[in-house]
């Protein structure tokens, strides 16, 4: 396997983040680049309510979920009253027991939590499931062929018309821009320490990627790219995209 457990790829620094957290957007690592500060809530139900609304017509009681990275679980306490079972698969314990304690407090019964790495989806799910979320965590990947290697263990374990989400990506062509814009807001708050405008550690994809995937993998039946949905623009509006992949493993024949 391809594994470089570095930085924010090491589960043992989301597990500090998590037991020094003081609430679930901050245990999830979600820190605004202009500041460091953490994206309020009105942000964070904003970035939730995109992905609800971007996956709810491949949602059903009789459906099946595997989140890969469900961290803090905003996404997948959001998903899993929609569905009949949900596995939030995360490589940091902590994490999970914090999304363990929450579960056991409210009584849900459709949630099952494993500890495991992107990498190691297919070891660890039994069987096929009709939905795969990837939210906000394929910019933590150490490259190309990592996030290939990904995706092609999402496609065995999804069953034939599954659905691939593909949540939050990093947009490559407008990279330059951002850091732009953090230049500019660095140079205007010289006292502002936080503000990362080394973007080198994460992985940035171009939309040209997704829109000539059907070409390189049979099994890709649809590709869906779309802007991010909400009314207060921040980087997670203006410089992410999502993608909905729908999967055709007849094709395969």
């Amino acid at each position: 396997m391809i594994n470089k457990k570095t930085g924010l790829r090491n589960p043992r620094v989301w597990d500090y983040i998590a037991l020094n957290a003081k609430d679930e957007i901050s245990r999830g690592g979600w820190y605004s680049s202009f500041g460091g500060t953490p994206f309020s809530s009105e942000e964070m139900d904003q970035y939730v309510d995109n992905t609800v609304n971007k996956l709810k017509p491949y949602l059903s009681p009789d459906k099946s979920v595997v989140e890969i990275g469900c961290a803090s679980g905003l996404t997948m306490f959001a998903i899993a009253p929609f569905v009949k079972t949900y596995i939030g698969t995360d490589m940091a314990k902590e994490n999970l027991r914090f999304d363990q304690e929450r579960i056991d407090n409210n009584g849900l019964s459709n949630i099952k939590l494993i500890q495991c790495a992107a990498d190691e989806i297919c070891d660890c799910i039994p069987h096929v499931v009709d939905v795969v979320i990837i939210n906000s965590v394929c910019q933590y990947f150490p490259g190309m062929e990592y996030f290939e290697d990904v995706f092609e263990q999402c496609i065995k374990i999804l069953k034939n018309d599954g659905i691939l989400y593909l949540g939050d990506i990093l947009d490559k062509d407008k990279m330059d821009y951002f850091i732009k814009e953090l230049d500019i807001y660095k140079e205007n708050n010289p006292n502002q320490g936080k503000v990362k405008t080394d973007r080198s550690d994460e992985l940035w994809i171009s939309r040209t990627y997704f829109e000539g995937l059907s070409d390189k993998n049979k099994c890709v039946d649809k590709v869906e790219i779309t802007n991010k949905i909400g009314n207060i623009s921040n980087e997670l509006i203006k410089y992410r995209y999502d993608v909905v992949i729908k999967i055709n493993k007849n094709e395969e024949e």
